[in-house]
């Protein structure tokens, strides 16, 4: 039947939005127009049937399905708090004009009833040009929003209980399965990840080659000379639990404790303690499945823990606070926030508060605010200009006026 079918699609789809959330860019490559990388997204599109125009209900459930697959790369590139605040930008910008964003699509299958019109369809976004939009207006974007973290696990498997860590001196570096999945679950949050250095020949780590805990202090040294802004302590371990079926069918229980550091401070903002049961036959499969669930768990929530931290850092960053009146005209602000943004001196612009009549944002600038406003004044807008009102210690007043 077509609705079986397509329930069994939508199914397909939610694992293929997983599968490619997690490694974008992996089935299609970049071109030379492109600025960045393309991700591939399956999802469902709906419509009314009107007046019996079935035609126009497939292009409708089409164009639905290809809003949902902007907005869910949108979700995965912009932190939540960043896009409930800079929701109107981001709105008009994206899904104003879906189709810039869509290299190709096609329709996996379709349903329909009396009224209705559905599709499931597969589309390959551009990524990197959405990325460069919203950072033209200062929209902040998830990667740019959170730390660079540095990993220091001690891993015990269950058939060899010996300490695993990376900073162990040997030739071949063993698989830490509980940190590649706490890397995995944090990476595709928009963390960085950093690489540890090769341990033979590395100074660095001369003085805790063989010592599976570090103290403090020379795991925040090594990571700050990585240009870490945080570290993760973890210890790992995977034991029987008591379940099992028949004579080789076991459960195994992973565990893992893992707390993040900032570096600059020496103090926690994060602490995550998670258990994953898995079944097999073979102790060994089992004891690196338990591992591996237990450490995607603390890696989901301790990313979580530190993008909500990260974000605050972020917002309480000391800069000039600019209050422009936009008057409701959102395609003229938009202009404004990309030569701002351009402005050269201007390292990072953060929204702050928008209504329908004003914006609020501050600017980390290098210079002071009557330099500012001097480099503003002289950016030739379309069909617009703007009234600086206010120049101020630490504020700049600015309104967008219609040309005379």
């Amino acid at each position: 039947m077509p609705d079986a079918t397509c329930l069994r699609k939508a199914v397909f789809a939610c694992f293929a939005v997983i599968l490619f959330s997690v490694f974008p860019g992996a089935a299609f490559g970049q071109s030379e127009e492109e600025p960045s990388y393309t991700q591939s997204v399956v999802t469902i599109g709906t419509s009314s049937i009107y007046g019996g125009n079935v035609s126009a209900a497939r292009s409708a459930a089409i164009a639905d399905s290809l809003v949902s697959a902007v907005s869910q790369v949108s979700l995965n590139l912009v932190l939540f708090d960043a896009m409930n605040r800079d929701f109107q930008i981001a709105s008009s910008l994206l899904f104003g004009q879906t189709n810039e964003y869509i290299r190709e699509y096609k329709v996996l299958n379709t349903a329909r009833t009396a009224s209705r019109y559905s599709v499931i369809v597969e589309a390959t976004v551009l990524v990197g040009k959405m990325e460069e939009k919203l950072s033209a207006v200062g929209v902040t974007l998830r990667k740019n929003a959170l730390p660079r973290v540095l990993f220091f696990v001690t891993e015990q498997g269950y058939v060899d209980p010996v300490p695993r860590y990376w900073w162990k001196a040997e030739d071949l570096q063993p698989t830490i399965y509980s940190e590649s999945m706490m890397a995995l679950a944090m990476a595709e949050k928009g963390v960085t990840i950093i690489h540890p250095p090769a341990v033979s020949g590395s100074e660095l780590l001369e003085s805790i080659r063989y010592r599976p805990a570090p103290s403090l202090q020379e795991m925040l040294s090594i990571g700050s000379h990585l240009d870490a802004d945080i570290i993760v302590l973890a210890t790992a371990a995977v034991e029987k639990a008591a379940n099992r079926m028949g004579d080789q069918t076991q459960s195994y229980v992973g565990t893992v404790t893992a707390q993040a550091i900032r570096i600059e401070t020496g103090a926690e903002i994060g602490l995550s303690e998670q258990s994953y049961i898995a079944i097999s036959e073979d102790p060994a499969a089992g004891g690196t499945h338990a591992l591996s669930g237990a450490g995607r768990l603390a890696g989901e929530d301790l990313a979580e823990k530190v993008a909500s931290v990260w974000q605050k850092k972020i917002e309480e960053m000391v800069g000039i606070d600019i209050l422009v009146r936009w008057n409701g005209n959102l395609t003229r602000l938009v202009e404004l926030r990309t030569a701002i943004t351009g402005t050269a001196g201007v390292k990072q612009l953060l929204p702050r508060t928008m209504d329908a009549d004003e914006l609020l944002m501050t600017v980390d600038y290098e210079g002071d605010e009557k330099q500012l406003a001097d480099s503003l004044m002289t950016i030739p807008y379309s069909d617009f200009g703007i009234h600086i009102y206010d120049v101020a210690e630490g504020r700049l007043g600015i309104e967008i006026i219609g040309i005379d």
